[in-house]
């Protein structure tokens, strides 16, 4: 998610140029998180979170599948890029909770404190770590992090 978020800001501004964009597209990509902040907790907490959390890095996958073609293929605009961070923040809003609430049920009660610090160690890690990697291979071009985004997805 680190990464594609990099490689989506860097392509809405290589595409047009326009430093009011990259504000726009982080409000895009936040505005579901607030939009339906009162729905994800319930649906982490009414359905399956292993399909939950499926279908929702399964739609991610699709959204970095889609920048990839669209970017390879030269018809990506700022208005798909728009939509696209719309659905990668209202898949990214549904996925949270319900990852967070997924821990408690596959790990045993005795290495749950540990489990907690590792997935925390881990999401700091990817926050740190995970934008420079983007942004490294922004420098090859967007599909060298579109494409591997997908991978990492599925």
């Amino acid at each position: 998610f680190q990464m594609l978020t990099v490689a989506i800001g860097w392509n809405l501004y290589q595409l047009t140029g326009n430093v009011m964009d990259l504000g726009w597209v982080g409000l895009i990509e936040f505005a579901p998180r607030v939009l339906f902040m009162l729905h994800t907790g319930h649906v982490a907490d009414r359905y399956d979170r292993r399909r939950v959390a499926a279908l929702c890095q399964s739609l991610q996958a699709m959204i970095a599948l889609t920048l990839a073609i669209s970017s390879t293929s030269g018809h990506i605009t700022r208005e798909l890029i728009f939509m696209l961070a719309f659905l990668l923040g209202a898949a990214r809003s549904f996925e949270m909770p319900t990852t967070q609430a997924l821990l408690p049920s596959i790990v045993p009660v005795a290495l749950f404190p540990r489990a907690v610090a590792a997935a925390q160690a881990a999401q700091q890690s990817a926050t740190i770590i995970a934008p420079a990697f983007g942004g490294l291979l922004y420098a090859f071009g967007s599909v060298w992090v579109y494409g591997p985004s997908v991978v990492l997805y599925l």
